[in-house]
């Protein structure tokens, strides 16, 4: 917790100083662009510098994942020439210029991610690893029928061990076992990959939870755009922490499969496997659904910080009056 704790105030020391730099041209402090490759037929990318070191981008772009830098780029050299789109935007910008301690926790936290993968975190990634590995048929129907044959063997040997009924697990543990593992080698690749998909899913979300918990908490009492613009997030029926707290559940189970005789003599008994590889077909499915809407938020909320940041530090101004 001591290492996390400075670390924590490694990453917030940083994002100030670079704020400093930001303000004093201190090109050799401000965190370098990624690569970009300009496009040559783009009416003026070239012509005023947008794009590449000591430009536009490079001066005011504070994101952190890799589609936030996407969403700022493409506003500024393909923007929405729609009235609505522009004016929308412009009373988002607004609303986030007042809110500094925010916008810095919403960096920290993805700074956070991007340390702990050592890259920029790209969500498409997961989104699209999810909608390859969606399962094609659904396990309900094993695990009622193998989950009710694991309890009735249960219950029977207790009572038949007690005295109280006659010993029916004789002849339901021989079918659960056939049929349980009968079943795993029909389903292995699906049953055996448990442990490795739970612990890729944690792995790759677990950095991520962090941003959209801080969103989660954030009250916009006075920011009615934003809090629109978060309102798929902050819905008490549909919360990212959940569906993460039970993946990070379904992880910890999963890791039974690393101790082998413990996962034999506990699947003997129940279809252990079989539940949570159920459940986390289920919470995939879950997060396959939702993730794209939350990492719309997620990118627009980091571009949008990036020009309120740069509006709040600079000389106060208006925004332009289109019609």
């Amino acid at each position: 917790r001591i290492e996390q704790s400075l670390q924590k105030f490694r990453v917030a020391h940083q994002i100030k100083k670079t704020h400093l730099a930001r303000l004093r041209l201190d090109w050799d402090h401000i965190p370098s662009p990624p690569a970009h490759a300009s496009d040559p037929d783009h009416p003026f990318e070239n012509d005023i510098n947008l794009t590449g070191s000591q430009s536009l981008l490079h001066l005011i772009d504070t994101t952190q994942s890799e589609g936030g830098r996407k969403r700022l780029t493409e506003w500024i050299l393909r923007p929405d020439l729609d009235l609505a789109p522009i004016q929308n935007r412009q009373i988002l910008v607004s609303e986030l210029m007042a809110l500094g301690s925010f916008r810095d926790r919403l960096t920290q936290n993805a700074r956070q991610a991007q340390i702990s993968m050592d890259r920029r975190w790209d969500g498409e990634h997961i989104v699209q690893w999810l909608t390859q590995h969606a399962p094609r048929t659904s396990l309900l129907p094993y695990v009622v029928l193998l989950g009710t044959l694991a309890l009735i063997t249960l219950a029977s040997g207790i009572l038949s061990a007690l005295e109280f009924a006659p010993p029916l697990w004789h002849t339901t543990w021989p079918l659960y076992f056939v049929l349980y593992f009968g079943l795993y080698a029909l389903k292995a690749r699906e049953l055996g990959a448990l442990l490795r998909e739970s612990t890729h899913l944690e792995r790759t979300l677990a950095p991520f939870a962090g941003v959209l918990s801080l969103i989660e908490r954030q009250s916009f009492s006075r920011q009615p755009q934003i809090k629109r613009l978060c309102e798929p997030i902050q819905n008490s029926s549909v919360r990212p922490s959940r569906d993460l707290r039970k993946l990070m559940r379904i992880a910890g189970a999963g890791r039974w499969q690393q101790g082998q005789i413990l996962w034999v003599l506990l699947n003997a008994c129940v279809p252990w496997d079989l539940v949570f590889t159920h459940l986390l077909n289920r919470c995939k499915a879950d997060v396959r659904d939702h993730l794209p809407n939350w990492l719309k938020i997620w990118y627009d909320l980091e571009a949008l910080s990036a020009l309120a940041h740069f509006g709040a530090t600079h000389t106060p101004g208006h925004f332009p009056i289109l019609t």
